[in-house]
């Protein structure tokens, strides 16, 4: 019997200390509508629908909402979880070099971005490549 509670109270402590670290990760006081995943008092959806980014921004907008953009390395581990988990290649952030070529700025105030983390040889200067996405591998920003 003695083993046994030493194992019940091992038990007892990784799940006190599991739900003391996971307790950090999201906001309680943030509720997210159905659908919608809290992290750090933010709401994301992410979609089901294999879209171009012009595609991903229109649906944004109709959900009255608009492409992540990333503020740091914890939010985009978070992120790149949660795709790798429903099977996501990559997804489409809010970043975009329409005003000049290869100067990527936030879509939605047109100013730089406060992190950034792009592969070896990204932003290129590719002609249609006015967007950035995450690929799951490298784990990298791409345009």
């Amino acid at each position: 019997m003695y083993s046994a509670f030493i194992a019940s109270e091992k038990t007892t402590m990784l799940l006190v200390i599991v739900a003391i670290s996971l307790s950090g990760l999201v906001d309680s006081s943030r509720v997210c509508d159905n659908g919608w995943r809290a992290y750090y008092n933010h709401c994301y959806w992410f979609s089901n629908d294999n879209a171009t980014f012009s595609h991903a921004v229109s649906n944004c907008i109709n959900i009255g909402s608009n492409l992540i953009e990333i503020s740091g390395k914890t939010e985009e581990n978070w992120l790149i979880l949660q795709s790798e988990i429903k099977g996501y290649k990559y997804f489409w952030i809010g970043l975009v070099d329409l005003l000049v070529a290869n100067e990527y700025v936030l879509a939605s105030t047109c100013v730089q971005p406060p992190y950034s983390n792009w592969a070896n040889g990204q932003p290129d200067e590719g002609k249609e490549e006015r967007c950035a996405s995450v690929a799951m591998r490298p784990r990298k920003w791409h345009n």
